[in-house]
């Protein structure tokens, strides 16, 4: 089954997209999110 050029150029790109998915699913908000802000 040949493979074309094409197809082995858009590898980089669709292992980059399938990483920054990955990360976006464990993204945590800030410890302080939703308190309210202390001036001194």
């Amino acid at each position: 089954m040949p493979v074309s050029t094409e197809t082995l150029k858009m590898f980089p790109y669709l292992i980059t997209i399938a990483l920054v998915a990955g990360l976006i699913g464990r993204a945590r908000p800030p410890a302080a999110y939703g308190q309210p802000c202390q001036k001194n």
